[in-house]
Parts: C-alpha cells; sequence; structure tokens
C-alpha cells in the first residue's frame, strides 16, 4: 500500500517514511504543496498525511485542494496551538489529524487504522 508523507521537515519525513516501510508499506515524502498535488494526482497514494503548515501553503486550503484531486483518506499533522479544530478540519475533507509531536509508534498505529479502513 503507497502512503504519501508531506512535510517540509525532512528529518521527521524520512522518520515517519522509516517506520512506516518497517511495516511493509511503500512510502513517498514529498516537500511541498505543489510536489503533494503531482503526487496525489499521479500516484494515487491509499493515504496521505499531510503537515499543516508548509512553505508554499498551508491551512485548511490545502486540504481541500488536495481532496479535490483525489478523494483518498487525508490525515492532518498539526500541532494542536492555535490550529483548526477538528470540525474546522473535517469541513475542509480530512478524515482526521494526528497531533505533533507524536510518538512514532502511535503513529504507526494510526495509520495502519486509517489502512485497515480503507481495505475494509
Amino acid at each position: 500500500m503507497h502512503v504519501l508523507v508531506v512535510d517540509d521537515d525532512l528529518a521527521l519525513a524520512n522518520l515517519v517514511s522509516d517506520v512506516l516501510s518497517d511495516e511493509g508499506l511503500q512510502v513517498e515524502t514529498v516537500t511541498s504543496v505543489e510536489a503533494a498535488r503531482t503526487a496525489v494526482a499521479t500516484q494515487r497514494p491509499v493515504l496521505v498525511l499531510l503537515d499543516q503548515r508548509l512553505p508554499d501553503g498551508g491551512g485548511l486550503a490545502n486540504v481541500r485542494m488536495l481532496k479535490e484531486v483525489a478523494p483518498q483518506p487525508l490525515v492532518v499533522l498539526l500541532f494542536t496551538a492555535g490550529q483548526p479544530t477538528q470540525a474546522d478540519l473535517e469541513a475542509a475533507g480530512a478524515d482526521g489529524y494526528i497531533a505533533k509531536p507524536f510518538d512514532l509508534s502511535a503513529l504507526v498505529e494510526e495509520v495502519l487504522r486509517w489502512l485497515g479502513s480503507v481495505e475494509g
């Protein structure tokens, strides 16, 4: 299963990629909104993990735009302080969120739960 990680923090993106790859997932990482748009449209990942703040754009508009390109589940990675509420994220089309900083094992568990809902 192909998962797309969109985060401009390369160290974090690579760490997430490594732990998800260890679970047998195919993981692609990109660092910008534009690269995410291309990857979502061409690669059709089964799940997108999207950082809330990216250098070339951020916020709920990114969620809406990516959901328009492809309807796969989209989970937002966000810092909780001063960020959109769960209702805001859902209204924009997000299927869930994971608060930063997160425990890697909790992230893996959440991703596998989402993938299970995609398969079933």
